[in-house]
């Protein structure tokens, strides 16, 4: 079973996160080798890695930040339209 999750946030990020990350089922398998384990072991921590990168950006948190002002703002001025155009 496979999950495609998007993520997004503004352009001016120093970080882009607008790429598909695919979650997938990991069951154990079955490796053929040593090499096989650890060369898994190695990629499943370098996710890892980009993922706590990613957490620590203080650009991203600013970046959500300014995305839901953008979103209470708009939404100001969706209201501030109705109920000028209801008393018009």
């Amino acid at each position: 079973m496979s999950l495609v999750l998007h993520v997004s946030a503004s352009s001016n990020s120093s970080l882009q996160i607008s790429q598909a990350f695919t979650v997938t089922n990991k069951s154990p398998l079955l490796r053929s080798n040593l090499y096989d384990v650890f060369s898994n072991i190695r990629d499943d921590e370098l996710e890892h890695v980009k993922t706590m990168t990613a957490c620590e950006d203080n650009s991203i948190m600013k970046d959500l930040a300014d995305l839901k002002a953008n979103k209470r703002e708009s939404e100001q001025r969706r209201l501030r339209a109705q109920k000028s155009a209801a008393g018009a």
